[in-house]
């Protein structure tokens, strides 16, 4: 008899329930540090519902997941350019495929300033929540 997917997984959720987190791990949401809480169970602090079983990690502060969305950034500003340099240019005299692909640029910077102003939020959220995490370790280090 071979188990699903999802039956492994309830499986390991169980074997890891009520195991207690033994080093600093930190919520992803507040950066509460979850050390001698259970592996799956709700932050404290937030109310964050987390799962810190190995492999699964959900609702966990990891520093590596966040960066400065620079390409983003970068790819947006030159879609805004060549939108704008298309459009400009398709209206003396006017042509409808310069304008069409003006238009086309400009909604794919459209995309991408969403796309970097949601990673900005993540970024600066992270390094929140890092500072926080510095800040209790080093009064940690002094008790």
């Amino acid at each position: 008899m071979a188990l699903s997917t999802y039956e492994l997984e309830k499986l390991a959720d169980e074997i890891y329930k009520n195991r207690i987190i033994r080093g600093s791990m930190h919520c992803g949401i507040c950066g509460y540090n979850l050390r001698t809480l259970p592996h799956i169970h709700i932050c404290p602090e937030c109310g964050n519902h987390y799962n810190a079983r190995p492999l699964k990690m959900e609702g966990i502060f990891v520093l590596n997941d966040t960066y400065f969305p620079l390409g983003e950034v970068v790819a947006g500003l030159l879609c805004a350019l060549f939108a704008v340099a298309l459009i400009a240019s398709g209206f003396n005299p006017v042509d409808p495929v310069r304008l069409a692909l003006g238009i086309a640029c400009a909604a794919i910077m459209i995309a991408f300033a969403v796309t970097a102003y949601i990673r900005l939020g993540r970024f600066f959220k992270a390094r929140a929540i890092a500072r926080r995490i510095r800040h209790e370790e080093e009064e940690w280090e002094d008790v």
